[in-house]
This record gives C-alpha cells, sequence and structure tokens, in this order.
C-alpha cells in the first residue's frame, strides 16, 4: 500500500516538473513542439515511436517523452524555421524569373509553394516566424499579380470564344491550398467548360461533351444540370454505338455469318434496352429500334436453327419462338427464370443451359425461349405485358419452371432444377419428348 502511494507521488512530480520545464524554456530556431498545457518545448524530432517522442533540445540535451506520461498532450511539429524560409526565399526567386519572362503559370506555382513554405512557420512567435509571416505577405502580392495576368488573358480567350484555352488560362492561377480562390476562379472554369461541351453536343460530338462535362464537374461536383447533361450525352454516345453495331450486324447478315450477326443484335438490344427510360422523347425511337433488332436477330436465329450453324440462342420472344417451332418442327423449351435475383434460377443456368453439351443438343432438337421477371433488369413494355399473359396461362408459382410446348402453345411436359449437369438434364428432357 505504502509503495504505491510512493510511485503516484512519484507521478504527479514528474509531471509538475516537466510542465515547469516546458513553460522555463524560450523558443528558437528549430522545430517546435506545441503542447495544450500552455508551455512549449523547442527542438528536432530526432525519433518517435507509438511508445515516446525523443527530441534534441535546443537548449541542448536530448529530452524523451513517454506517451503515456504525456497521453492527454497533444503536440504539432513545424519543420525548421530557417530552412523553410531559405526555401520559400528561392522559390520566390524562382517565380521573379518566370514573371520576367512572362510565364505567368510558372510564377505562379513558385510563388504559390513559396507562401506554403512560409505559412509552415508563420503559426508560432520570435523573430524567424515574425519574418516568415511578412515574406508570406509579400509573395502573396507577387502572387495575386501573376494571377492577374493570367485572368487577363482568359477574358480575352473567352472574349474571343475560345472557350478551352479561356479554362486553360484560370486553372493555372490555382494553388494548392487556396480553397478560396479555388472556389471563385471555378466559377469561370465550368462556365468556359460549359460552354465547350454545349457546343460539343451540338455538334454530335458526345465523346467530347463528355470530357468537358466531367472537368466541369470537378470544380461543381453537386451541380444537377451538369449532371443530368452529361448523363444525356452519354446516352447519345451509346445510341451512336449501337447503332453503328447494328449496321455491322446488317453486312454479316448479308454476309451469311449468322452467328456474327446474332451476337451483334444481342450486344444492340441489350444497349437500347439499357437506354430506356433515360430520356422520354428518346424511347419511342427505342422501342422501334428494339422491335427491329428481335425481328433481324429472329430471322439470324432460324437460319441458325435450320443450318445448324451453332448452337441455338435464347430468344425472348413468344411469337418468333412458335414460328420457328413450326417452321422446324421443333418443340419449344420455355424458361420462366428471374435471371438477377432468383438463386435456383442462376444455378440452373450456370449447371446446365450455358454447358457446350445441352447448347449442342438445343441447336438440333429445341427451339429456347426464356421468359424473364427480373427486378433489376429493364425490359420493354412489350416484353413485360407478354412475360406476365404467358405468366398466368401456363399458371407459374415459382422459378425456374421449364416447360416444353409445341409451335401451337400447348403444354407437353414441364420441369425445374435437377441436380446431374446437362447430360441428365438433356436425358431427362428427351424422356418427356419421347412419350
Amino acid at each position: 500500500m505504502g509503495g504505491e502511494k510512493v510511485m503516484i507521488t512519484i507521478r504527479v512530480i514528474t509531471y509538475l516538473l516537466l510542465i515547469f520545464l516546458l513553460t522555463a524554456w524560450s523558443i528558437c530556431s528549430g522545430d517546435i513542439v506545441y503542447l495544450t498545457s500552455g508551455g512549449k518545448l523547442t527542438g528536432t524530432v530526432v525519433e518517435e515511436t507509438n511508445d515516446y517522442i525523443k527530441l534534441k533540445l535546443d537548449s541542448g540535451g536530448v529530452m524523451r517523452l513517454e506517451r503515456k506520461l504525456v497521453k492527454n498532450i497533444e503536440y504539432t511539429v513545424i519543420p525548421d524555421a530557417k530552412k523553410a524560409i531559405a526555401e520559400a526565399e528561392r522559390l520566390q526567386e524562382e517565380g521573379e524569373i518566370a514573371a520576367a519572362k512572362k510565364d505567368w503559370a510558372t510564377a505562379v506555382v513558385k510563388y504559390g509553394e513559396a507562401i506554403r513554405q512560409c505559412n509552415l512557420v508563420a503559426k508560432g512567435t520570435g523573430e524567424l516566424f515574425t519574418k516568415a509571416s511578412a515574406l508570406s505577405l509579400q509573395f502573396k502580392e507577387q502572387l495575386t499579380s501573376a494571377r492577374k495576368e493570367l485572368m487577363e488573358r482568359g477574358d480575352e480567350q473567352l472574349d474571343l470564344g475560345n472557350h478551352k484555352r479561356a479554362a486553360s488560362y484560370y486553372k493555372a492561377t490555382i494553388v494548392k491550398g487556396d480553397k478560396e480562390h479555388t472556389r471563385k476562379i471555378g466559377e469561370k472554369i465550368v462556365a468556359a467548360y460549359l460552354a465547350l461541351a454545349d457546343t460539343c453536343f451540338d455538334k454530335k460530338d458526345y465523346e467530347k461533351s463528355i470530357e468537358y462535362y466531367r472537368e466541369c464537374l470537378t470544380f461543381a461536383p453537386g451541380n444537377p444540370q451538369i449532371r443530368k447533361k452529361l448523363a444525356r450525352a452519354k446516352t447519345y454516345l451509346d445510341l451512336i454505338r449501337a447503332d453503328t453495331l447494328f449496321a455491322q450486324a446488317g453486312k454479316y447478315k448479308g454476309a451469311k455469318r449468322y452467328s456474327v450477326a446474332l451476337d451483334k443484335y444481342a450486344e444492340v438490344g441489350r444497349i437500347y434496352k439499357e437506354l430506356l427510360g433515360e430520356e422520354e422523347a428518346l424511347d419511342q425511337i427505342l422501342e422501334e429500334r428494339i422491335s427491329l433488332v428481335k425481328e433481324n436477330a429472329g430471322m439470324c436465329q432460324e437460319l441458325i436453327s435450320a443450318s445448324l450453324e451453332l448452337p441455338a440462342i435464347w430468344t425472348d420472344d413468344y411469337e418468333i419462338a412458335t414460328k420457328s417451332a413450326k417452321k422446324y418442327k421443333r418443340p419449344i423449351l420455355v424458361n420462366f427464370t428471374g435471371s438477377d435475383w432468383c438463386g435456383w434460377c442462376k444455378k440452373l443456368k450456370r449447371e446446365v443451359f450455358s454447358r457446350q453439351s445441352f447448347k449442342d443438343y438445343a441447336s438440333k432438337n429445341l427451339v429456347l425461349l426464356e421468359i424473364d421477371f427480373p427486378r433489376s433488369k429493364t425490359q420493354s413494355q412489350k416484353v413485360k405485358t407478354q412475360n406476365q399473359t404467358l405468366a398466368r396461362k401456363y399458371g407459374i408459382r415459382g422459378y425456374p419452371t421449364i416447360i416444353l410446348i409445341d409451335g401451337n402453345g400447348n403444354e407437353i411436359a414441364r420441369t425445374g432444377y435437377r441436380e446431374g449437369g446437362p447430360g441428365k438434364y438433356v436425358e431427362h428432357l428427351k424422356r418427356f419428348l419421347s412419350r
């Protein structure tokens, strides 16, 4: 018990002694450690660990501060004042050289960095810190002068309609850490890039317009109008991409390369469906193009099925499936699925439908029809209506439900997920079809 009292007394005395020393030492040059106790200790941090901080004191000697002892005392380390001021003066000289050459952009960078160096040590007291504060004010005047030159050139280019050059001049006035200036000049930069982006959009150069809208958002990230314009530009760029793929698909179809054409049509259809709802004025056009894609894809699928060129491809169009079934005298395998949420549906697709042995069998014996009920994927209203009608017609109560029907829609058999992979699943289907 007595030992504990002695230990506590020693700790209290040590702490009070530390506070006394911290208060007594005066400030010289070198690293300074500010302590929230109100005392100040100057020196260079020579070692720092999770347990202690070791200082080479300006007044001589080395002090080790145990973190346990000073755990409630915060500190901040400021770089060597003399070195920082010397570096600031060097940068300022380089800035003046650049200004003499009218290289205002470089001058801004140099003055800005010189100010930053001064600000690192201008928080203290004493002669060196007073000098740093005075130099910082002097450099700010030079920075303002260089910025003014760049701003005037930017304004001239803006008046001439050269928005890109104007924006580059404005951006050159920005220095690290000056948030107030960045906010103000950001408004001019946004105005320049926005005009540039809108011009590119009007010229149907959507890639460039997207680039410039993104530049705007760098300085105005929360602007809803710019975000809307960016989304619109992306939509039209995707539309052009889809139209290009559609034209390519037509060429492959004309060359009787039906499988390649079908892949292209599938990609086109996916893009068109993703664009639905993005812009109301486009939806009718997209619906028409989706129908056209389906028509051409259906023709390619029929030709592939007839020639057995490649394994059959899934369609989501009931009318196309029934026509193919009648024409080639094949049953239709209808997959009622929830492709993006139903775990058993995904398992059936992964273990059976995506396997080559199943595809080989289907290409010679089946027409494949997918009736999907997704939760996040986009579907046209026509497909939604068709799928709901078929679900009611066949009394679908769960997923996946697999139904074999003939070309007139008459049910032959129904099943669902089964273990065993594609081989056993094919044998399972064969038994139904051999009855």
